[in-house]
């Protein structure tokens, strides 16, 4: 009697135990779906694919499928009633056919929680077995991920913690094996006859829209983009050369600014004027050392691209000191002038990292009132109403 007690509990735990794993896998189970009579290539994708799902943390069960009936139908047809503790998380399809073009391969999925149907081509080629089942076997993981990046933050929650990681990391790009191709899968009844054709990559479509027309879009691979650019504090240092009528003269040039909000920097620019631009006559040199300081509000076009334009527009102050160097029985003088005028700027920068750029840039500061340098009352030289900074440098904003 007790050895029966002991039976009874132990068949009873076993019991608890199976329900709960079942319930535990129904939450990420996915089915594998296997053709009647799969190739070498379907089925070791089938094996390749059970061993990366269970990897990143799904339950995976695989379901032989019935001939003569299309993978949409296949794929559909296993998502039971809503509540069913059998209910699978998503099922999935690899389908090989031949076509005009040569052997590929559909990859159709159903994501029972989005309530969605992709599907994918992959042409085979002449790739080698091994190699054709790992690219079917990574690309079915991808359309998965992407189906399943569409589930709201309740849904997340549901997740084990492996497959909310798994979903917050940005997937390796992988070179494919193969070019491949997509198919427009709207989801319909499974009465309904397929409109699937080749083409490129389809969008989820709901099953409870009107089917759409396939995609027209060209397949492409990601790209990576640059990073976005930072807001903050702006410094900028680089080597620049000043000119207006007196002549051109090399000058560093700094700016700092703030960027208060993507796109719109309020800059401080001074060049000084170190070395100075020369005018001269049988009487005597004059040298002008020029220093400019300039306030503007700056605008980048395109900002999240690599290469993006600027303009700016402000206000700015020139200093010009003269000095005046006269032969012999002439005397030297020394006087200073101001400019006072409008600033306007173009420029081109290079993203080199997120808070990082190369810069070029042009500004011209139109000012007035126009100094003139004269030796012996005679007219040597004239400032212009416009006075040029060209700069070459680097930008950082912290």
């Amino acid at each position: 009697m007790r050895g029966r007690r002991l039976a009874v509990a132990l068949g009873a735990a076993l019991l608890i135990s199976g329900a709960a794993r079942a319930r535990a896998e129904a939450g990420t189970l996915v089915v594998l779906v296997r053709p009647p009579r799969p190739s070498e290539i379907v089925r070791e994708t089938i094996t390749r694919l059970s061993a990366e799902l269970r990897a990143v943390g799904f339950a995976v069960r695989v379901a032989d499928g019935r001939p003569g009936v299309e993978g949409r139908t296949q794929v559909e047809g296993t998502a039971g009633r809503a509540g069913d503790e059998d209910q699978p998380f998503a099922t999935i399809a690899v389908l090989e056919l031949d076509t005009e073009r040569g052997a590929v391969a559909d990859v159709w999925i159903a994501d029972h929680v989005t309530e969605k149907t992709l599907v994918r081509r992959v042409e085979l080629g002449g790739s080698g077995r091994s190699s054709a089942a790992s690219d079917l076997a990574v690309r079915s993981v991808e359309l998965l991920r992407a189906s399943l990046l569409e589930l709201s933050a309740a849904q997340k929650r549901t997740l084990s913690s492996d497959l909310a990681r798994w979903l917050d990391v940005d997937p390796p790009l992988a070179a494919p094996a193969a070019p491949s191709a997509a198919l427009t899968a709207p989801c319909a009844p499974s009465t309904a006859p397929s409109a699937a054709r080749a083409g490129p990559p389809a969008a989820p479509v709901d099953r409870s829209a009107a089917r759409p027309p396939p995609s027209a879009a060209p397949s492409t691979r990601p790209q990576r983009s640059p990073p976005a650019p930072a807001t903050g504090a702006m410094l900028s240092a680089g080597f620049g050369v000043l000119a207006n009528g007196f002549g051109a003269a090399p000058t560093p040039v700094f700016r700092a600014g703030f960027t208060p909000i993507s796109a719109l920097t309020v800059r401080v620019l001074f060049a000084p004027g170190i070395a100075p631009a020369v005018v001269s006559a049988e009487a005597g040199d004059v040298k002008i050392r020029q220093t400019a300081v300039a306030l503007d509000v700056a605008h980048t076009f395109f900002e999240r691209a690599w290469i993006h334009p600027m303009l700016a527009l402000g206000a700015g102050v020139q200093q010009l000191k003269i000095d005046g160097e006269a032969s012999a029985p002439f005397y030297n003088e020394h006087h200073t002038a101001l400019m006072v005028g409008l600033t306007v700027g173009a420029g081109l920068g290079v993203r080199i990292s997120r808070s990082l750029e190369a810069v070029a840039e042009i500004d011209a500061i139109v000012g007035t009132p126009e100094p003139v340098v004269t030796i012996l009352h005679v007219e040597a030289g004239r400032a212009g109403a416009v006075t040029g900074i060209f700069t070459i440098g680097l930008s950082a904003t912290f």
